[in-house]
């Protein structure tokens, strides 16, 4: 078991891409911290995965790629059902299948507010 600080994300790049997904993002913050497979990124909000039953508000979490304390990448996934072109979509980064953007700390439930900046 390894305990890790708080990170927080930055900023995105490119800040959009087409609806049926691929797009690489780089990811740039501070404090990432290298956990194999449980490093995600997460597009959406609300509080449940997308799927055929659960249509936008949602996420899609996706791998991260971890690069550094301070940047990371990953590949955005197609856009959920129910959601528009025309609607920013947040992106955070999480550990475990969590969000865990850095919040402050009176933020017990580990899930951050959306930053406005930080939409896909």
């Amino acid at each position: 078991f390894q305990y890790y600080g708080e990170f927080d994300v930055a900023s995105l790049v490119p800040a959009g891409g087409p609806k049926a997904g691929g797009t690489e993002i780089t990811v740039a913050g501070v404090g990432f911290f290298m956990s194999g497979i449980y490093l995600n990124c997460f597009f959406g909000d609300g509080q449940l995965p997308c799927s055929i039953d659960v249509q936008y508000p949602c996420y899609k979490a996706v791998q991260a790629v971890y690069y550094s304390p301070t940047r990371a990448t990953c590949v955005a996934p197609s856009m959920p059902d129910g959601g528009a072109v025309t609607t920013p979509y947040p992106v955070r980064l999480g550990l475990n299948g969590k969000f865990g953007q850095s919040c402050p700390n009176s933020d017990t439930s580990f899930q951050c507010a959306f930053k406005s900046g930080l939409q896909f």
